[in-house]
């Protein structure tokens, strides 16, 4: 066979193994390598811009404190009071008021911010006196005294950013008091803008990818450092988030105290991740040169292994077409010699136990023939067996069917006989007659339990399954049953259930089971005992239980009472007549109904047969439709 055939040989799959396990131990070390830099890179990244943040925060902090500090002497000074108190008193003010509420407005406006409306109104929200209209200012929202703050004190408050002109601004407003009252605001209009210098502070700290946003929680408009709108990015959570048109940036948050404004820094995540992009190339370039170098190695120490064991393998193949003379040198002193020896002291194992097996072969041959006439023999008997059962069950057919013939010819005659029709009957000959017609009616009932058993046995009995309600079953058996009882004078009880509870049955089964049971209950009883019949619904099934006080049933015998042709007396003066098919054939219909039929008893107390059926409309019953069923005996 060529190497085609077979595949790689060893020689050259084991060199390719080990450089595959080399490739495999290079690429896992880069990857792992990479993942270290690449977390140590966003995390060093993200510690850098949250300080920066925090920086950027606390030099803002103390000009803004300046600011609201300038903002509360404004509301506090004097002229500003007087003008809001005399418009609150509704006086008329005069220009010169104006003119000095102007000139106070006047240090409040800022170099980015000149032009820009600065406005003194009531606290209903009358304006008094306005500044900063030389230029055209841009369309703002309209100031309402709803929208004006509530707060006390003399505190500034930063009302949220809108756009407007392709710029972001932002009202300030400061309230006016007169000791507790409220007398009205300041309301200046600021604009966010650039700032060279905060810019380039900012790139010398964290670079050029990096970008400084302003904003305030919970409103989407952003603006950039540049004072430009722009919307909130989407976070992607662990310190990510992403902006339209954009990739994935580290992000970190930083707030101003005493003010409603966010800075947020942030910074490409490929920009982060590019050193250590750099660090791994440099890596898998020398990993490369490291794999051909091993792959080198690996095919020069493959080879040299692998030599021996192909000579092995040609050897082991002679074996394995049956040549077991095959022997290989064992010249090496390594555990390639201590192989071949192995091998060759097994191969001379091999053949003899190949010569042991031909011998043990060929006597199991001998063994599986004799084997297989045996089989054949038992089959025939069991065959014989099968038709000799067969023969029986259809023999007790027919010699039950030929026997009633008589058997209801001599009832008819004695009827006549008794009626008078072939002459007087003596009270000798009424008697005779009586005894006559009883002992019939006994050989009939005995003939019939053949005959059921025999069609039980051939599997011939049909069931018509439907809904039989459990008290008219009970019912309609007591009746045939009630003189039995009174002859031996028994007492007698009954508990059938609720007039609702019904069994999926055949109704004629179920009448002969129960009549049977009861028999059998009234024929071990002694006079003045008692009989009851109890029907107990138990979720998907019913128990019909016949309870007497006869004479028992012992422990050893108990087990057998269902088998044909077993009676608890099998004593030659036993009382009682049978041949003991009754309970077969119960216990045999309440199987073929989907049922059991189960006993107790105890020596001198009496016996417990109770009959289970599967109750009317539960699952247990939900796939027996109503029709005509064969069943087979169980």
């Amino acid at each position: 066979m060529t190497d085609a055939g077979r595949g790689l040989s060893i020689e050259r799959r084991l060199p390719l193994l080990m450089t595959a396990v080399l490739a495999a131990v290079l690429a896992t070390s880069l990857v792992l390598t990479y993942r270290t830099l690449a977390s140590t890179a966003r995390a060093t990244t993200a510690a850098r811009l949250q300080q920066v943040a925090r920086l950027l925060t606390s030099m803002s902090e103390q000009t803004q404190r300046q600011r609201a500090a300038t903002l509360s002497r404004a509301a506090r000074d004097s002229t500003l009071v007087g003008v809001l108190r005399r418009a609150a008193a509704g006086a008329s003010l005069s220009a010169a008021a104006i003119d000095s509420a102007r000139a106070v407005l006047t240090r409040l406006e800022l170099p980015n911010d000149s032009g820009l409306p600065a406005t003194l109104v009531t606290a209903d929200g009358r304006p008094v006196a306005k500044l900063g209209l030389a230029v055209e200012p841009p369309p703002v929202p309209e100031l309402t005294p709803a929208s004006l703050p509530n707060a006390r004190g003399d505190s500034v408050h930063t009302g949220p950013p809108f756009q407007a002109g392709g710029r972001v601004y932002y009202h300030v407003v400061v309230p006016v008091h007169d000791g507790p009252q409220r007398l009205g605001y300041i309301v200046l209009l600021r604009r966010l803008s650039n700032n060279p210098s905060v810019v380039r502070q900012l790139h010398d700290l964290i670079g050029e990818d990096a970008a400084l946003y302003i904003h305030q929680r919970e409103n989407p408009l952003w603006t950039t450092v540049a004072g430009l709108p722009t919307t909130s990015p989407t976070p992607l959570g662990d310190g990510l988030v992403m902006r339209a048109g954009e990739g994935r940036s580290l992000s970190a948050t930083a707030e101003l105290r005493g003010t409603p404004w966010l800075f947020t820094l942030e910074e490409p995540l490929t920009a982060v991740l590019a050193r250590p992009r750099g660090v791994v190339g440099s890596i898998a370039a020398l990993s490369v040169l490291l794999m051909i170098a091993g792959a080198a190695a690996s095919w020069a120490i493959g080879r040299r292994m692998a030599r021996p064991i192909t000579q092995l393998t040609a050897a082991a193949e002679s074996i394995a077409r049956g040549d077991y003379r095959s022997r290989v040198a064992e010249g090496r002193a390594d555990e390639i010699g201590r192989l071949a020896r192995a091998f060759n002291a097994m191969t001379a194992e091999v053949d003899a136990s190949q010569r042991e097996l031909a011998r043990q072969y060929s006597d199991a041959r001998t063994v599986a023939r004799e084997l297989e006439r045996s089989m054949r023999a038992v089959e025939a008997a069991r065959d014989e067996a099968e038709r000799a059962n067969r023969a029986k069950s259809d023999f007790l057919a027919v010699m039950s069917h030929e026997l009633r013939t008589p058997l209801n010819a001599i009832s008819g005659y004695a009827e006549l006989m008794q009626l008078g029709i072939y002459g007087p009957v003596t009270d000798e000959q009424t008697q005779a007659l009586t005894r006559i017609a009883r002992s019939q009616q006994h050989l009939l009932g005995l003939i019939n339990d053949v005959l059921n058993f025999a069609k039980l046995n051939a599997s011939k009995v049909q069931y018509d399954i439907r809904d039989v309600p459990v008290r008219e079953a009970v019912s309609s058996v007591e009746t045939m049953i009630a003189p039995q009882i009174a002859a031996k004078s028994m007492r007698y009880a009954c508990s059938p259930g609720d007039s609702d509870v019904a069994v999926r049955a055949d109704r004629d089964k179920l009448q002969q089971i129960l009549l049977n049971l009861l028999s059998n209950a009234v024929k071990f009883t002694p006079s003045g005992g008692s009989v009851t019949v109890e029907c107990v619904a138990d979720g998907d099934t019913v128990h019909v239980s016949v309870r007497d006080t006869g004479v028992g049933i012992a422990r050893d015998r108990l087990a057998h009472v269902f088998e044909p042709f077993v009676q608890v007396d099998r004593a030659l003066n036993r009382p009682h007549e049978g041949v003991g098919l009754g309970l077969a054939i119960s216990h045999d219909l309440a199987l073929g109904m989907g049922g059991t039929l189960l006993a107790e008893s105890t020596i001198g107390e009496g016996s417990v047969f109770t009959l289970v059926l599967p109750r009317a409309g539960t699952s247990m019953a939900a796939s027996a439709e109503g029709g005509v069923l064969s069943a087979e005996r169980r």
